[in-house]
């Protein structure tokens, strides 16, 4: 049987949604509500975009969106200098030769 492995812990401080809820601002509650909506009702992916500065809130909603859900997660950080090629399949080398393996947007 498959165990998933990748879903994150809820921080020890929140145990229950209204704990969650009175945490979070306006603003994270309203995105949070919107991946919900993406995901639960519309079953399609979503992306969150931002500039750098704000890349710890992303990561966080993320994290807290996993973790209520009960889903894996794979972190993909992109840069100006990371091409489509390295979004679908990377190349790994080992004593058998070369092989390439899919990436997390491609699986």
């Amino acid at each position: 049987l498959f165990a998933p492995h990748l879903i994150p812990n809820l921080p020890s401080r929140l145990r229950e949604f209204h704990e969650v809820n009175a945490s979070l601002s306006p603003c994270h509650l309203s995105h949070l509500r919107w991946m919900m909506q993406k995901d639960l009702i519309l079953g399609q992916d979503f992306l969150l975009l931002g500039s750098p500065s704000l890349a710890r809130d992303r990561r966080h909603l993320m994290l807290l969106y996993a973790s209520l859900m009960g889903r894996e997660i794979e972190w993909v950080s992109i840069t100006r200098d990371t091409s489509e090629a390295d979004l679908k399949q990377r190349k790994e080398v080992s004593n058998n030769g070369t092989r390439y393996v899919n990436q997390a947007p491609v699986r």
